[in-house]
């Protein structure tokens, strides 16, 4: 096994050695080397969100653009069973154009997981939108008016841009459009928000038709029996 050990010693850092990254991760897959598997999940975590304000970090907004390493990592996080750091790839690939989910070289069942996917968040943000009626975030005396153009406002939106593929990204812009409302109302606002983001990240599994929950993903990574592990702080092999 000295060539495990080798590699267990060698960076496994995602953004500087993506390939080498890759060969690892499939090489501890098909030799069940537990430890070196794991290592490697774990500083994928780092590019492949598993929580929302990790995504929130590691995904850019401005102008529309998403540089996100992560995504080269699709295929070969399915080869090896890694469906827990798939669905924030997965979510960022439904807004980037057709070539370059072709480059990926994804298979037509990837394919189909996508469209799924695209199919299922196409009403979230327009169902949120929808969800916004005045009375329930405001008194008759507080904000009537403010409120009313606002949600109006956020409905001629939908219209014209359905933010359809992007629903985590749309709602979190929706309070920088509510500048006349008051303190309670805003708060409101965000509240609401908030719990939509955390609900529907909390989603992303069942919505890409991937598994019940990230819970349930996560325990069916790592499966298979142990043939060998890493011993801690050791380049020795059991």
């Amino acid at each position: 096994m000295c060539h495990i050990e080798l590699i267990a010693d060698r960076s496994l850092d995602v953004q500087e050695q993506p390939e080498h990254v890759k060969a690892v991760l499939r090489l501890g897959k098909k030799y069940r080397a537990d430890a070196l598997y794991k290592k490697c999940l774990l500083n994928l975590e780092k590019v492949c969100p598993v929580r929302l304000s990790d995504m929130d970090v590691i995904f850019s907004y401005k102008d529309g653009r998403v540089p996100f390493s992560g995504r080269q990592f699709a295929k070969v996080l399915l080869e090896v069973d890694a469906l827990y750091l798939l669905p924030a790839i997965l979510y960022s690939l439904c807004r980037v154009k057709d070539a370059e989910t072709e480059r990926l070289d994804l298979s037509p069942d990837t394919h189909t997981t996508l469209n799924r996917g695209l199919h299922n968040l196409a009403t979230e943000y327009s169902a949120l939108v929808e969800d916004l009626p005045a009375y329930k975030l405001g008194s008759e005396e507080c904000c009537k008016q403010n409120w009313a153009f606002f949600h109006k406002k956020l409905l001629k939106g939908v219209k014209l841009d359905p933010n359809k593929h992007r629903p985590l990204e749309a709602a979190r812009e929706i309070a920088s459009l509510a500048t006349e409302l008051c303190r309670h109302c805003l708060f409101c606002v965000n509240e609401r928000i908030s719990k939509f983001r955390e609900d529907l990240f909390e989603r992303l599994p069942e919505i890409f038709g991937l598994g019940g929950s990230w819970e349930e993903l996560r325990k069916s990574t790592c499966k298979y029996p142990i043939i060998f592990t890493l011993l801690p702080n050791s380049n020795r092999c059991r």
